[in-house]
């Protein structure tokens, strides 16, 4: 799965209305095993 793969996702969400999901992913794996683990964003518009 793309989400389990990524090295960041951000969850934008707008309830009722829409769900934006950008998962990004390191180029340089030196780079990355340098930062360590995936991180996960989750983000609710308040109403």
């Amino acid at each position: 799965m793309i989400v389990e793969g990524a090295d960041l996702v951000v969850f934008n969400v707008t309830p009722s209305q829409k769900t934006e999901v950008a998962a990004f992913f390191a180029i340089d794996k030196h780079e990355a095993k340098k930062i360590g683990r995936s991180s996960l964003h989750y983000f609710i518009k308040a109403a």
